[in-house]
C-alpha cells in the first residue's frame, strides 16, 4: 500500500491586504532543504561559475606549453636550416675521379679544403673484438687537394687521377700501428 504524500499548508500574512492566506506547499525537499540552509542561487552559481574559470585556467595552461614547445620546434629548425650542411658527390671520368663537396645547408662567408686520403686500420682478435684503430695519410694521393669555396656552384672541388697508386710504403706504417697496440707483428 502506499502512502501519499502530506502535503503542508502554510499561513501567509499579505501586508497589502491585511488577510492571512493558506497556501499549499508546491516546493520539493531539495528546494526545503537550501531554503532552510539559506543556500540561495547566487551561491550555486559562483560556485559553479568559479569551478569553470579553474577549469579554464588549467586548459589555457596546456594550450600555452603546446604553443611553446611547437614554438621551439620551430626555431630549433630554423637553426638547422641555417646551418651549412655538406654532401659529397663523386663523378668518374675516363682519366680522373672528381670530388665535389656540395654545400646543401645555409650559406657561408669563406671556406678551404684541405684533401689527403687516409688509410683507416681497424684490428680486432679471433673472436672479431674492436682491440683498436689506426690512421695512415696517404699523401699524394690527390692531384688537386687544396679547393677554396666555390660561391656559384656553393661547393669545392678535388681530383686525382685513376693511375694505381703504391701500397708498398704502407706496410712500414701498418705494422708500426699494430705494434703500438701491443700486439706481435711477424
Amino acid at each position: 500500500m502506499k502512502t501519499r504524500k502530506k502535503k503542508s499548508k502554510y499561513l501567509i500574512y499579505n501586508e497589502n491586504t491585511k488577510l492571512l492566506e493558506v497556501k499549499a506547499d508546491t516546493k520539493s525537499k531539495f528546494q526545503t532543504f537550501l531554503e532552510r540552509k539559506k543556500i540561495y542561487f547566487e551561491t550555486v552559481m559562483m560556485l559553479a561559475l568559479s569551478i569553470a574559470g579553474v577549469i579554464v585556467s588549467i586548459v589555457s595552461v596546456k594550450v600555452a606549453m603546446v604553443a611553446n614547445d611547437i614554438s621551439l620546434n620551430e626555431q630549433r629548425i630554423e637553426d638547422l636550416e641555417k646551418q651549412p650542411a655538406f654532401i659529397l658527390d663523386i663523378e668518374a671520368d675516363e682519366d680522373k675521379m672528381k670530388y665535389v663537396i656540395k654545400n646543401v645547408g645555409g650559406d657561408i662567408k669563406y671556406g678551404n679544403v684541405f684533401g689527403d686520403v687516409v688509410l683507416i686500420i681497424a684490428v680486432y682478435d679471433e673472436q672479431y673484438d674492436y682491440l683498436g684503430k689506426g690512421y695512415i695519410l696517404l699523401g699524394g694521393y690527390l692531384e688537386k687537394d687544396f679547393s677554396t669555396y666555390d660561391f656559384e656552384t656553393n661547393s669545392f672541388e678535388m681530383y686525382s687521377t685513376l693511375e694505381p697508386k703504391p701500397v708498398t710504403q704502407w706496410v712500414d706504417k701498418i705494422q708500426e700501428i699494430i705494434i703500438k697496440q701491443g700486439f706481435f707483428v711477424g
